[in-house]
Formats: C-alpha cells, sequence, structure tokens
C-alpha cells in the first residue's frame, strides 16, 4: 500500500501533513522521537485546543539577572522597536521574506541628539574611521539593556487587558478567531455604506491574507515549542550516540597517533636518560605506539538545565584496540596493537645486554563527568573539572622480562593483578573518583598565569587540640601526635608527642603550599610506641574548598574517622594567602607589583656543568634556607648533571633570607652556592642564571634562576615578633550611600568595622537603623607600625539574632598618608585623603560608597635611659660648663648651698642633644595624647580556655588576644592603643572564657586609670589582681610604654566637650490654634543631630500649656 502510494506520487496522509506543514514554513520537518505524536499535538494546537502561551514583556528576564547569568533572553522575546539596519532580509533559500510583519518607521520617536548623530554618520565628513557610533549595538546583551532606556520604553508596551484577565483568554488562536468574526462584519458595514463588490474583494482578500500569515506563523511557533520540549526531555533522559564522532577519530587517529608517539618517545626518552639510576648503564623507551585503532565516544549525555555559565556532559568513553568484532576485513590486515617497549641495560656498555621491558594490549573503559566553567576572558572556559563516575576498567599485557617471545604476563601470578588493580584506584581515587574532581584552571594555564605544579598560595594552618580520641593502650592512654599531609602524598609535618592523654593540646603551626583548593588536608592521628610501630587512631580531614569563600576560619572541629566510625575530633584553625596578583594600571601601563616582604620563592635548578673531570658523576641539590634544609633533588649521572628541578619555598622575611644550593655526590659536598634570596632575584632580573661554586676543584658552575611570589600576609606568621609604633591613623568615617539592601520590606541597618592587617578588629561604628545612606561622623585612632600596612572598612548589616550581613568591603593603604623619610630618619605626614570609596561585593561588583577623611599623625620618639659611660662621651661640654659651676659654688657662702645642689643634680643629668622628633622620658606624660603600648605577658587565673579585651574609653575592644588553653596562659601580646586625653583615660582589661554553648562569660577584669599606671609601674612590669566585682580571680603581669603624639584633637573629641545636658520643660504660651474649635493639642519633640531624645506629654485643648518636665539627654 505504501509503496503504491509512493510509486503514484502520492503521500500517505500523514506524510501529507508533514508535508504541508513543510510547504508552509519552507523547510523539512526536523526529525525527533515521537514525530507522529509530535503532528498530532500540532493538529490539536491548529485545531483550538491547545494554546502556547505568548511571551509577554513581564515574562522577560530582568537586567539584573541577565549580567548575572540566571536566565537566558528567549528569541520570542527580543524587542521589536529596536533599530535595524536598513536592509532586507533574505532566508536561507534566497528569497526576499514578504510574509514578515511590515515595521513602522523605526527612528520616528528618536530624538533630536539621535537624528543629528543619524546625519553625521551619514556625512561622509563627519564620519570617524574605525570607530562606533553611540546607537550602534554590539552582541544580543548590549542590545537589550538599550531597551531599557528612556528612549526605548519597551517594557511599558504591555497589553492592557493582562490585568484584568488570563493570558489564555486573548492568545494567537482568539485573534484568529476574531479575525473570522470582523471581516463579514466590516463587509457588512462597507456594503452598507454603499461600497461596491469591488471593495468587497479587496476586504476579503486582506482578510484572508492576515488569516493565512497568522495560522502559518501560529504552526510555526507551535511546531518550535514542542520540538523543542521533546529534545530536552530526550536530552535528560537519554544519551545520544556519537558516531559521528567516531567516524572522524577512526580516520584522524591513523594521521595523528605516529605524531603523537614520537612526540611522547622524544620527551620521556630524553628525561630516562637523565634520570637513569647508578645500578644501570642506561634506560630507554625504544618503542611506543598505541595502536590503528582510534579511541571511541560511546555516548554523550547532556544537562540543558545547568547554569548559564556551564557546561555539563557524561561521556562514556573506551579504548580497546583488542577488540577486533567492529573491524572490516580491510582494517584487521593493516592491525597494529598498543606496544610500549622500554629496555634497560645492565654492566658496562661494551658488554651488557639489553633487556626489554614490554606492556601490550592496553585497553581502558570509563564513565566521566565533565564540567565546564565559562568566562568571558579567554580561552572563555574558567576551569574544566572532571571525574570518573564509577571507577574505570583498565586492562594491559605487562611483560617484564623476556620479551615477545619468552615473556610471561605477570597478571597470570595470582593476586598480583587485583593488587595492582586496587592500588590504582587507591591511587586515583581521592583525586578523581566522585564525588572527587580534578580541576584544571585553562584560564591561567593557557595566559600563563599558573601551572599545575606551581604554588599559587599558601595556608596557614593550625592544630588547636583533639579530645575524645579512643585509646588504645590496655594500660594507661595513648601518646597521641598528628601527622599531616596533603591528599595522599607525603608527609608535610607532624605535631609533638603528647603524653598520656586522650585529650592532647597541640597549639602548632604550619605553612602548607597548594597549588589550588581542590584539595584535603588529612590529619592522621597516631599513637607513638617506642617499642612496636606507631598504631593509627584515625584520620581527620579539611576540605581547602571551603576556603575560597571564608578564607580564615577558626575554631573549626574535623571529626577523627576509623573505620567509618567516628574516633573524636581535632580543632584547627586555616587561613588561605593567595600570591597577589600584580595591581592594574590605566592606559595600557605595565602591572604594578605588590610589594610584600613575605611570600614564595620558586627556584629553578636546571642544571651544572663541569663537577668531574673523569668518570661517572652521581649527584643531587640540597637547597638551604636560613641553613634549614627545605628541598632535595633526585639523583642524575654525568659530570654536567642535569635536575630540571622546580621547587617553592615559603620565606617569611625575603630581606633577611639567605639560600644555599649544595651539589652532594655520597654524602659529600662538592660544590655550593650561598647567596640572599635578593641578591638571586636581581640576577634573574638581570639575566644572570649561571654562577660559580665554591669549594669544588674549581671551574663548576651552576645554573639557576628564582621568581619572587608576593603574599600579603601581614604578621600572621610571627605574632609575638612586635614592631614599635610609629604614629597613629586619624579615621574620621563620615557616612555612606547607596549601600547594598539586604532587607524586605525595609533599609538595612548599617554600621562599619574597621580591620588591620592580622583581620582583627580595630574599630566599630554605631549601627544606625533602616536607612541605606548612614551619617555617622565619627572618628577612630590606629596605631600604624608598618608603611606598609592596609586598613579595611567592611559595612555589615545588624541583626539582632542571625549573623550580621556584609553589606560589602573597601581598603586602605596608609602608605599614601605617610611618607618615610630616607635613611630611615623617621616618617612625615602626606596630605589628607578625602575619599568616596566603592564598596566591593563577593562577586567582585561594587554596591554603595564609603565616606572617609584619612591623616596621619606620627608619634615623638623616647630617649633610652642614658649611662654614666654615655654621658662623660656624648656631653663633654655641658660636663665642663657644669665643673666650672660648682668650683663657683663652693666658693660662696652657706647661704647659696640650694643653688649647688641644683648644679649637683645639673651635674648628674647632663643634657644629651637628641635627633629631632625625640624626647626624654621624663617628658612624655607632659603630652596629653599618645599611644599606650602594653604588653600583656601572662596571668595566673581560675580559668582555662581565656582572652582578653582591650578597651580604652569605647564601647568596642581596641585589641583582643588569642584563647589560651591553659591556666596559667602565656600570651605575650602587646597592644597599641591610642589615648585621647591622658588625664581622663581609663584602661579596662576583660579576662573572658571561650564558651561555645552561651555568650563568652567575663571572669575578671584589670581597671586604672593610665596616668595613674604609667607613674606606678616598673619598666620590667607589675603584677595586677583580677578582680571580679569584689571577688579576686587570678593575677596578671603586664608592662607598659608611652610614645606621645602631638595632635590637636577635634572639640567634639574632648572629654570637657561631652557630659549630660539637663533640659527643664516648663511650658508655653500663645501657640497657633490648629483645631476648629480654635484650640490645640500641643506637645514638644526634642532632637539632638536629627534623632528624636525626649517627647513630653500631650495637653489637650490648651494654647498656653504647662508642662513642668525635666530629661538629661548625653551630648
Amino acid at each position: 500500500m505504501n509503496g503504491t502510494q509512493q510509486e503514484s506520487g502520492q503521500a500517505p496522509p500523514q506524510q501529507q501533513q508533514d508535508s504541508s506543514l513543510a510547504d508552509i514554513d519552507g523547510h523539512p520537518s526536523p526529525v525527533i522521537p515521537g514525530k507522529d505524536q509530535l503532528n498530532e499535538t500540532v493538529g490539536k494546537a491548529i485545531g483550538g485546543t491547545v494554546i502556547p502561551s505568548d511571551i509577554r514583556p513581564d515574562d522577560m528576564p530582568t537586567l539584573a539577572n541577565l549580567e548575572a547569568g540566571e536566565k537566558s533572553l528567549p528569541k520570542e522575546s527580543q524587542p521589536q522597536n529596536r533599530v535595524q539596519p536598513e536592509t532586507t532580509e533574505v532566508n536561507k533559500t534566497g528569497e526576499d521574506n514578504e510574509d514578515e510583519d511590515q515595521k513602522d518607521d523605526p527612528h520616528a520617536e528618536d530624538t533630536e541628539e539621535q537624528n543629528q548623530m543619524r546625519k553625521d554618520l551619514n556625512d561622509p565628513k563627519k564620519r570617524t574611521v574605525g570607530s562606533y557610533p553611540e546607537i550602534t549595538r554590539i552582541g544580543w546583551l548590549e542590545a537589550y539593556k538599550r531597551t531599557d532606556g528612556p528612549q526605548n520604553e519597551f517594557r511599558d508596551k504591555s497589553i492592557w487587558m493582562e490585568e484584568f484577565a488570563s493570558s489564555a483568554l486573548f492568545g494567537a488562536f482568539w485573534h484568529n478567531a476574531a479575525a473570522i468574526i470582523t471581516i463579514p462584519a466590516v463587509c457588512y458595514v462597507v456594503f452598507k455604506l454603499g461600497g461596491g463588490f469591488v471593495s468587497l474583494i479587496l476586504i476579503i482578500a486582506f482578510g484572508a491574507t492576515y488569516y493565512k500569515n497568522s495560522i502559518r506563523r501560529f504552526r510555526r511557533n507551535a511546531r518550535d515549542d514542542i520540538t523543542r520540549e521533546l529534545i530536552r526531555n530526550a536530552l535528560e533522559n537519554d544519551a545520544e550516540s556519537t558516531e559521528w564522532i567516531n567516524n572522524f577519530m577512526s580516520k584522524f587517529w591513523l594521521i595523528y597517533e605516529p605524531v603523537l608517539s614520537s612526540t611522547v618517545v622524544g620527551v620521556v626518552d630524553g628525561i630516562l636518560v637523565d634520570q637513569t639510576p647508578s645500578f644501570l648503564d642506561s634506560i630507554r623507551l625504544t618503542t611506543f605506539t598505541l595502536g590503528t585503532k582510534a579511541p571511541r565516544v560511546e555516548s554523550i549525555k547532556s544537562f540543558p538545565k545547568s547554569d548559564p555559565d556551564v557546561v555539563l556532559m557524561d561521556w562514556r568513553v573506551s579504548f580497546t584496540p583488542t577488540d577486533i568484532e567492529d573491524m572490516t576485513p580491510r582494517q584487521l590486515r593493516t592491525q597494529i596493537n598498543p606496544k610500549v617497549v622500554l629496555t634497560i641495560r645492565l654492566g658496562n656498555s661494551l658488554i651488557g645486554a639489553g633487556m626489554p621491558i614490554l606492556v601490550e594490549d592496553m585497553s581502558f573503559t570509563g564513565y566521566m563527568r565533565f564540567k565546564l566553567k565559562l568566562t568571558s576572558n579567554f580561552p572563555h572556559i574558567k576551569t574544566v573539572d572532571f571525574c570518573f563516575l564509577e571507577p574505570p576498567t583498565i586492562d594491559y599485557v605487562l611483560k617484564p622480562v623476556g620479551g615477545d617471545t619468552f615473556g610471561m604476563d605477570i597478571a597470570h601470578i595470582p593476586g598480583l593483578q587485583s593488587f595492582i588493580r586496587d592500588q590504582t584506584h587507591a591511587i586515583l581515587g581521592p583525586m578523581m573518583y566522585a564525588p572527587n574532581v580534578y580541576t584544571l584552571d585553562l584560564e591561567q594555564m593557557m595566559t600563563g598565569g599558573a601551572s599545575l605544579t606551581a604554588a599559587a598560595g599558601v595556608v596557614q594552618f593550625t592544630i588547636y587540640n583533639a579530645k575524645d580520641i579512643k585509646n588504645s593502650e590496655f594500660v594507661g592512654h595513648s601518646d597521641p601526635y598528628i601527622k599531616i599531609r596533603l591528599g595522599n602524598r607525603p608527609e608535610i609535618a607532624s605535631t609533638a608527642v603528647q603524653k598520656n592523654t586522650l585529650n592532647p593540646v597541640y597549639n602548632e603551626t604550619n605553612i602548607i603550599l597548594i597549588n589550588n583548593l581542590n584539595e584535603m588536608v588529612c590529619m592522621e592521628v597516631f599513637d607513638s610506641d617506642s617499642v612496636r610501630k606507631d598504631t593509627s587512631l584515625g584520620q581527620a580531614n579539611f576540605d581547602l574548598k571551603t576556603l575560597e569563600d571564608d578564607p580564615i576560619q577558626d575554631d573549626v572541629w574535623c571529626n577523627i574517622l576509623l573505620n567509618g566510625k567516628e574516633r573524636g575530633s581535632i580543632r584547627v584553625r586555616a587561613a588561605y594567602y593567595p600570591v597577589a596578583k600584580p595591581q592594574p594600571v590605566e592606559e595600557g601601563g605595565q602591572p604594578v607589583p605588590v610589594e610584600s616582604n613575605s611570600g614564595i620563592l620558586a627556584l629553578n635548578l636546571a642544571q651544572a656543568k663541569d663537577m668531574a673531570r673523569t668518570g661517572k658523576l652521581k649527584s643531587h641539590c640540597r637547597v638551604l634556607l636560613n641553613d634549614n634544609v627545605v628541598h632535595t633533588t633526585g639523583n642524575s649521572i654525568g659530570a654536567n648533571p642535569s635536575w630540571g628541578a622546580n621547587l617553592d619555598v615559603f620565606v617569611t622575611d625575603l630581606d633577611a633570607a639567605q639560600i644555599t644550593v649544595e651539589v652532594v655526590s655520597d654524602e659529600k659536598v662538592i660544590g655550593s652556592y650561598v647567596a640572599a634570596a635578593t641578591h638571586i632575584l636581581k640576577d634573574t632580573e638581570d639575566k644572570v642564571d649561571w654562577v660559580s661554586l665554591q669549594g669544588g676543584q674549581g671551574g663548576e658552575k651552576l645554573k639557576m634562576t628564582a621568581v619572587w611570589k608576593p603574599i600579603l600576609i601581614g604578621d600572621n606568621l610571627n605574632p609575638t615578633v612586635h614592631k614599635p609604633a610609629f604614629g597613629v591613623v586619624r579615621v574620621q568615617m563620615l557616612g555612606g550611600r547607596d549601600l547594598k539592601n539586604v532587607e524586605i520590606g525595609s533599609s538595612s541597618d548599617p554600621y562599619v568595622l574597621i580591620s588591620g592587617d592580622k583581620g582583627t578588629s580595630r574599630g566599630r561604628t554605631k549601627t544606625i537603623e533602616n536607612t541605606l545612606s548612614p551619617e555617622w561622623n565619627e572618628v577612630h585612632y590606629l596605631a600604624v607600625n608598618s608603611v606598609k600596612q592596609i586598613l579595611e572598612f567592611e559595612a555589615f548589616d545588624y541583626q539582632k539574632r542571625t549573623k550580621d550581613r556584609t553589606l560589602g568591603k573597601t581598603s586602605f593603604k596608609v602608605n599614601e598618608v605617610i611618607e618615610e623619610l630616607p635613611e630611615k630618619a623617621g616618617y612625615q605626614a602626606r596630605p589628607a585623603v578625602d575619599r568616596w570609596a566603592p564598596l566591593r561585593q563577593k562577586d567582585g561588583s561594587t554596591k554603595g560608597e564609603l565616606h572617609y577623611h584619612i591623616s596621619f599623625h606620627p608619634s615623638l620618639k623616647v630617649a633610652k635611659e642614658v649611662t654614666e659611660a654615655e654621658k662623660k662621651n656624648r656631653a663633654s661640654a655641658p660636663l665642663e660648663a657644669a665643673k666650672e659651676d660648682m668650683l663657683e659654688a663652693d666658693a660662696q657662702v652657706e647661704a647659696e648651698k640650694e643653688q649647688k645642689q641644683q648644679l649637683d643634680i645639673s651635674f648628674d643629668q647632663a643634657q644629651i642633644l637628641l635627633p629631632p622628633g625625640t624626647i626624654h622620658a621624663r617628658e612624655a606624660l607632659e603630652h596629653d595624647s599618645g599611644i599606650l603600648v602594653t604588653t600583656l605577658v601572662g596571668a595566673s587565673l581560675n580559668r582555662s580556655g581565656t582572652y582578653c579585651e582591650f578597651y580604652i574609653d569605647s564601647d568596642f575592644y581596641q585589641h583582643k588576644t588569642q584563647i589560651q588553653k591553659s591556666r596559667n596562659p602565656k600570651w605575650e601580646e602587646i597592644a597599641d592603643i591610642f589615648v585621647k586625653e591622658l588625664e581622663y583615660a581609663k584602661l579596662t582589661i576583660l579576662v573572658k572564657e571561650k564558651s561555645s554553648i552561651d555568650k563568652d562569660p567575663i571572669v575578671g577584669s584589670v581597671t586604672g586609670n593610665i596616668r595613674t599606671l604609667l607613674e606606678n609601674t616598673p619598666a620590667e612590669g607589675a603584677e595586677f589582681d583580677v578582680i571580679d566585682r569584689t571577688d579576686k580571680r587570678g593575677t596578671m603581669r603586664l608592662k607598659f610604654e608611652y610614645l606621645p603624639v602631638p595632635i590637636e584633637l577635634l572639640p567634639k573629641e574632648r572629654l570637657d566637650n561631652m557630659g549630660q545636658l539637663t533640659v527643664h520643660l516648663v511650658g508655653a504660651k500663645n501657640l497657633m490654634a490648629a483645631d476648629r474649635s480654635g484650640t490645640s493639642d500641643p506637645y514638644f519633640v526634642f532632637r539632638v543631630n536629627g534623632k528624636e531624645v525626649f517627647k513630653s506629654d500631650v495637653v489637650k485643648k490648651n494654647l498656653n500649656p504647662v508642662y513642668d518636665e525635666t530629661f538629661v539627654v548625653p551630648i
């Protein structure tokens, strides 16, 4: 029947329907699953039972969503009133598309400025070569943004009926029905008005044309919608075959495989020659081929509902060259299986025999997931994450002895093949078996910003303590210690052994170099045993990936697991410090490198030459940083050894770092090179990479280069090393505007937190409720001890019950207001900075601004106590003058003895010439403002797990110490806090106990007037009682120092300009009548700086009220 129809030129009914649709659309119908069901559905839609909803302006994504990539712009929702190029649209067949709607003049509503611009563009004399006119839209996103302008109000042109009825009542179907009803009605009206038969024909012709175009577009849109949905469901549920890729690979593989094999042999063979062990004469890769059968992609499953900037696919791949079932006889005649031959030679090269190690018939089958993160920067793929969703199947034939003729596959040895397979899975599992993923940062690799092995930052990893460790001893408790490593890599560090405890305290910090955050810090707990092998008590992991969102995490508890069961927990702190990227500059200038004295020193030990005169030499390199071994290379054989070693060394102080490279052979140093790290960097910059070695036979040289990667880590690595402050920065936080609103139904309640280099809070403004443009007008003083110090201002939204939410942050470098004098003679102030600084959000965008005024005020140096020898050597001239005065005083009468005593005093305290900006210690307390340097040595308390907070005339602490898990803590911390008025200032130190349940309780406090403390505390410090109300909770040892700062305080900062204002409201008379009765109900509201502080009672119907009320307000 079908054959008869086809021969006669007639199609079946279903095909006729398809062909009719194809004729209307001008294109053949797409071949999709469920084609019959599709045609039936389309037919019902045309009949009017199924109405696809129209795309309305309200359905379009917002501009913010477009920029964030949360939605994509549908084709049906493209703005219809955008400027179109004055060309004729041509379809794929080359014919003009005459069925498109006639557009109105796109320039009818343009402004005079745009009309003039268009005239200028059409005028050849006014055109600019190589420039785009302002109205030009490049890319769909820019075109969509233009629809949001005042001259193009696309969103306002919505159908007014949408406000009153559902879109199903006025869709495209009802438009067609309305046309059928309207045409007879118009014909009737025209006929009644005297129109003739010709008029009726014209009206019917127009109506029929409109109906035909409407039905055609309706069918096309319905078919596209249904086709798209069916294909999307197929993509989500089914995997598509990729035979076209395999067909291409089978042909391309025959061309590319020889090139690939040649490249592998050239690279690997060169490495094997350099790394030949000493007991072998040579080791060479003599054969390498992957065969003639190409790898296959069995299927690909896509996930179309992933994020707009993410491509997610599951691939089934296989490489089975020994499977010949799908090969043709011609392919079988020329088939070559994979084969790798490694030839090793033992003994002397003249009589030694080469022994081949053969690996052949390799095969591989796996199920992998790929995740591509797209970006707007080249190469437009930010990262590629891939992993195996299930362990892959790997097979091979390994013949270590005998070669092709007599070799035996070791897979035939019982248990060996399964052991190798399990070891392979154990190594690859933590790297790329789901849920673990392996990440490649293609953007940095393609732009030269990173490599797979280069360190990209450091993690400061601190282990505080552990608790509830499982006991492995029969008598007593375990002696636990912890080994630290990254994934399955070798051990990085280990803690000290804590004897006989299940709750050890370590408080140890290690620096871990990392090349990405896609790793785990593994902490394996062992029980130390002097007799037998140390026993593992379990392992805890810390995921470095979490440091992306929160770079500094403190008090994190990691569970210790052993055989899937919890065996205690470890409390850690992790801080991530990435390599600081050069700061970009405008107008294409060279990026400015970041200045930091701490960072990563990347060394490349390429090779050495002339290390031996005769014979073979096996040598390696040993690298030392400040006399500590940090790296040892592999061995290389020959008089000109080549190591090609790249190593990264973390340096805390670049200026003090000294690098030593030793060439060692048989545990004997045969050459060494010692230089400062800065000198090596200078040589690399000057293209000097060959250096002479010392301690050898003479003439030995080493090729070495270095690269410096700065890290802004501040003083976090050495918290006990204190640098004296040399001044204060006055931060006047004036206000903000257009801050980010994180509230629903109201505005944010902003405040600003001021932090220093260590990330510790240095000050905080008050909270202003329900506003996005707050005005704080507060002044904060921060001590400065480094010109490289960076202040960070972060705005927060205050929350009563939950964690405060960030509104953005900005930073300020203090060197903008500080200038260091030549030869380290001191510091002076630069002009003050008054700035509106944008607030950076977590996604890199900016929202809101902070207004601050910052200035620097240097402190005076206090001269040390002068010894007797210094008096005689440095004050000889004043000394002689004092002697002559004493001789004259001896010759005078008894009445002048008082003058002689004063001259004796001047002799003992002979004045010494002081440099500018330096005063004597006895003169320090004469200055009313300065920096109080408080050294908290330690304490003896009745509690453990305590820390201290320092307050000076503030409701927010200016310094906070670390938590010490001891009743006799040794803090050895120094707090630099500015004192505004020495006469009235009071120091309060609160001792708090860390609590995980409720607010940290106050154990006790130390309080005192600062002038009294400075006058009565000796230089070596003193003990102070820690008091809780009237009870003594322990003692604390403190030392004090005062650095005067000559500064003029603002009037509002002085304590004598503050106090309590008492207001007595007596009454009022002759008030204005506001009611119709001729009276009023008056009351009074008192405000201070716009804030209501008091409201009086209401006096009913009175124009001369009497209140007699009193209130007090702090000023």
